[in-house]
């Protein structure tokens, strides 16, 4: 089998759009065929990436994929074996600083796991002797970590073409490396509102200046060697099969996937599991979608809370429906920024606006956005639920901005919450109602295919 795979690894630094995003945009408008992956599960580099690229995104976590082999058989069942499957990853949990290099352990885990074609993306905004003394310790870390030949560099954040050149002869005194070009300084770009990069409407313009910076990135003559990325990647074109974990279901249950937006928030992940069960899937949108007709089940993909709730509070079919399901026995299931309209009110800077009612819990939501931390969800008691067995537990990422209160009293066996090093946590994890699930996590469906699949058997 084959999946020719090349990791683009770059700094990331706050409120601006890392310049690796630039580089997929211009392979995009070049004309290369991409199937794009975003190492973590920051929502706004996920939406932003979408849009940018116009096309799906999947999200490649380690920890909460669980096992290498849920992982592979993630990115098997994404990736295209006649595409360049690009994985763009964060090289450090910060920026780099000379003498404390230290790769993000996730994009180790994916260079080990999935490997490919192995490429460092650095800011050069210092001297070229800094840059170089940086990309070098870079290198010799990656080397350490077992992650794999570095393949090539590429440099961002330069002012000129002459200072790049410099970089390079710095670079060639102290090592032998590609360099593959750079991204100039003044196509840098702070990150769009997410917002505006939710709306339908509104995201084309929030993203116009960045899809003018790739498009002058793509036409810089001798700016960055193009051809060199998929080259580079047929490299690593060889792949061991990694098959989906889990029988499909005979039965092809139908998923009704209800939409807040035109983009995933969470990637393609649960699409692509429940692909890989041979579900039949049906989308509907939030404002004027409703429920297909003999749907097995129900999924509520997350977006803006308010989104959400006014858009529920104006389709009342699609709110009828999903009340009878929660009394029913159709399993539905409500994860992340899709919880706090279902709850009595939301609490917004001193402002209060009702909530549909389906539960007897307040939120409050606090305005901030991105990813709180990385969490497990289980049932204390021996005996489980309707929908986790004893000690199972679920992985998933915790949106940031919102609290749930008094959810402890809502059921009998309220989940517990479990932070990524397994201590125990006093916030509310979710909890079952018959079939239905609800949980303030993001649910990655592939840390427990097990799980799923009985849910929806």
């Amino acid at each position: 089998m084959e999946r020719r795979r090349l990791l683009l690894a770059g700094e990331q630094a706050e409120g601006r759009v890392p310049s690796s995003f630039l580089v997929a945009a211009a392979l995009h408008q070049k004309g290369y065929r991409l199937r794009l992956f975003l190492v973590g599960t920051d929502p706004h580099l996920s939406v932003l990436l979408q849009r940018l690229c116009e096309q799906e995104v999947t999200l490649l976590d380690p920890w909460l994929c669980g096992t290498t082999k849920n992982l592979r058989a993630l990115f098997q069942a994404a990736s295209d074996e006649s595409a360049l499957n690009l994985i763009l990853a964060p090289l450090a949990p910060g920026r780099l600083e000379e003498g404390k290099v230290r790769i993000h352990p996730s994009t180790v885990e994916v260079a080990r796991q999935i490997g490919g074609a192995l490429i460092p993306l650095i800011y050069g905004d210092g001297s070229s002797m800094v840059t170089a003394h940086l990309a070098q310790d870079v290198l010799r870390e990656m080397k350490r970590l077992d992650m794999g030949e570095p393949a090539a560099l590429v440099f961002s954040s330069l002012p000129n073409l002459r200072e790049y050149q410099l970089l390079e002869l710095e670079m060639g005194r102290r090592m032998p490396s590609l360099g593959l070009g750079f991204v100039p300084r003044h196509l840098e770009r702070s990150l769009p509102p997410m917002e505006e990069l939710l709306d339908d409407e509104l995201w084309r313009q929030a993203t116009l200046s960045l899809r003018v910076a790739a498009a002058q990135l793509e036409s810089l003559s001798g700016q960055i060697g193009w051809p060199f990325f998929a080259a580079l990647a047929a490299f690593y074109r060889s792949w061991e099969p990694s098959p989906f974990p889990l029988d499909p279901l005979p039965a092809r249950p139908l998923v009704s996937l209800l939409r807040p937006q035109g983009v995933d928030v969470a990637g393609n992940n649960i699409r692509l599991f429940l692909e890989g069960l041979d579900c039949r899937l049906v989308e509907a949108s939030l404002t004027e979608g409703r429920l297909a007709d003999r749907a097995d089940a129900v999924i509520v993909l997350p977006g803006a809370a308010t989104r959400i709730l006014l858009a529920l509070a104006s389709n009342g079919t699609l709110r009828s429906q999903l009340s009878l399901s929660l009394l029913g026995r159709r399993p539905l299931l409500v994860m992340g920024t899709a919880l706090p309209p279902l709850g009595r009110r939301i609490i917004l800077g001193g402002n209060s606006v009702r909530g549909l009612d389906f539960f007897p819990f307040e939120t409050l939501l606090e305005g901030a956005q991105g990813v709180e931390g990385l969490f497990e969800a289980g049932i204390p008691s021996e005996t489980g639920d309707a929908f986790l067995r004893g000690r199972e537990r679920l992985r998933g990422w915790l949106p940031k901005g919102f609290q749930i209160q008094d959810a402890f009293d809502i059921a009998d066996d309220v989940w517990s919450l479990f932070d990524d090093k397994g201590s125990p946590q006093p916030r509310c994890g979710g909890w079952s109602s018959g079939p239905s699930v609800v949980t303030p996590l993001v649910f990655e469906f592939w840390s427990q295919p097990a799980v799923f699949r009985r849910w929806l058997s």
